[in-house]
């Protein structure tokens, strides 16, 4: 089927994401598309309010469609039910899981190798997710380990992807960019668990680690903790950018975006006890900014790109240093 439908469901879902991902270019926009849907899904499942038995069921029935090779209507039938069963999700959520059959017929459409890498990264977040259903986040490592099954998971199905359209410079240090890919990713999840404390606490979602919230509580000083945890990642991570070459600035846009956007939310959660009470984001004028800014650093030399990073960093920094004082 064609790729609008979904195209149509995603600014649903995602609002920055909905548009970096747009501007890919084919065929890698509508794999891209169909993984982002797909990870959501899972994602919504994972945060949904339901016992833990429905939770598991519907990851299993997820699983199975995604093996199935072609709908199957039986089995997408009694995944339509059991999702019934889900509560405190958004409008927007509701409508993904509906639409999901669309979703599954795009990815069934794809060519072999692509369905195995995106099945192979999705199989391996939803082992964590379920994993974590039952274990709570109690130390920084533990949030790493989080993080690397919700986030990094996508951060090295996408790497696959960009591989495969010979998007990415040789690499020497392979395990020196196995780390880079990680913290990139490590470090957006980290910028959205970040910013969602308020709804995630009111919805008895618990992502900070338990060594800075003592009886669940969040304190002005647990938050710049955060903060200065993620900007960490942000620095061991940043790296990766390099390694995707000049001729891609479409691909390069997405993921400069990604980081620009995450260090200027950085920048206004540091120090900023409103957050914990309310969901706060960047301004219009600030995203489109950003956009900006992405764009022009994604086609010009590389030390645009890291000078820019080195200033949104350091302004962070600045933050925790006056919140510290």
């Amino acid at each position: 089927m064609s790729n609008n439908r979904l195209f149509a469901i995603l600014p649903q879902v995602s609002r920055s994401f909905a548009y970096i991902i747009s501007k890919l270019t084919s065929p890698l926009r509508g794999v891209v598309c169909i993984a982002y849907l797909l990870f959501r899904i899972a994602d919504t499942i994972e945060d949904a309010q339901a016992s833990l038995a429905v939770k598991q069921k519907l990851f299993s029935l997820f699983r199975g469609l995604l093996q199935a090779g072609s709908l199957d209507t039986a089995l997408f039938h009694d995944f339509s039910r059991t999702k019934e069963k889900l509560a405190g999700i958004s409008a927007q959520e509701q409508l993904l899981l509906q639409e999901g059959h669309h979703v599954l017929q795009a990815f069934y459409a794809q060519q072999q190798k692509t369905r195995d890498v995106l099945y192979y990264w999705l199989n391996e977040s939803m082992t964590g997710m379920q994993a974590y259903l039952t274990r709570d986040i109690a130390t920084w490592s533990d949030l790493d380990d989080y993080c690397y099954y919700v986030a990094g998971t996508v951060g090295f199905m996408l790497t696959a992807l960009f591989d495969h359209q010979d998007l990415l410079a040789a690499q020497t240090q392979p395990l020196a960019f196995k780390k880079q890919v990680l913290h990139f990713a490590l470090a957006l999840q980290k910028v959205n668990i970040t910013r969602d404390i308020a709804a995630d606490m009111a919805q008895g979602r618990r992502f900070w680690p338990q060594v800075i919230r003592p009886g669940n509580r969040i304190t002005i000083q647990a938050l710049n903790q955060m903060v200065e945890n993620t900007l960490v990642s942000v620095q061991a991570g940043h790296g990766y950018v390099l390694a995707i070459t000049h001729k891609a600035p479409d691909v390069r846009f997405f993921c400069i975006f990604s980081l620009f956007l995450a260090l200027k939310t950085l920048r206004l959660l540091a120090g900023n006890p409103a957050c914990l009470q309310q969901n706060i984001k960047t301004r219009k004028s600030t995203f489109y900014c950003t956009l900006l800014l992405a764009r022009l650093a994604a086609r010009l030399p590389n030390r645009c790109y890291t000078f820019l990073i080195g200033r949104y960093a350091k302004q962070v920094a600045v933050r925790l240093a006056r919140g510290r004082a």
